[in-house]
């Protein structure tokens, strides 16, 4: 599946707002991929985990995403969110995001099951390591109730369209 493909299938999920998560471990090529996504999808508005998780917080960081991004765009009104800036180790700056066609969730747990019903579409992403004999992965959730499921199950038990590369 092309990024234009890819771009044709999440618009054609109901909403005037689709929520995608591109999600996936450590390393794995989520921001680059994201980019990439955004930029084929005219510029869609790129929401990072990282901009939640703070070096106090690592883990239970998500409450302020869902209400401060998520919950506002299920209403279709603009999220506004405060950035966390690691370097200074404090909130920083405030984002405003009006709601688009697309609207890229890039990061680790970015597909979180406290919001899962809010996403149209996963993108789970994970990469070889090198020597690895396991091929890179590209696995795309396109329906919201597969995305709940997908996120409950183990990685390779999910139903969705799996591209893979050597």
């Amino acid at each position: 599946m092309y990024l234009d493909e890819l771009v044709a299938a999440i618009l054609a999920k109901p909403g005037p707002l689709r929520l995608v998560a591109v999600d996936g471990p450590g390393g794995a090529g989520k921001s680059t991929f994201a980019r990439e996504l955004s930029g084929a999808a005219g510029g869609a508005p790129v929401v990072h985990t990282d901009d939640f998780a703070a070096a106090d917080n690592p883990i239970d960081w998500w409450p302020r995403l869902l209400e401060q991004v998520i919950e506002p765009f299920a209403l279709g009104d603009a999220a506004h969110y405060q950035r966390y800036d690691w370097p200074s180790e404090t909130l920083t700056d405030w984002h405003t995001i009006e709601p688009a066609p697309i609207v890229i969730i890039e990061g680790v747990s970015a597909g979180r099951s406290e919001w899962a019903a809010h996403l149209s579409f996963l993108i789970w992403i994970e990469t070889r390591k090198c020597g690895a004999s396991t091929p890179a992965r590209l696995t795309f959730m396109c329906d919201a109730a597969l995305v709940g499921q997908r996120i409950a199950s183990a990685p390779d038990r999910g139903r969705g369209v799996r591209l893979s590369a050597q």
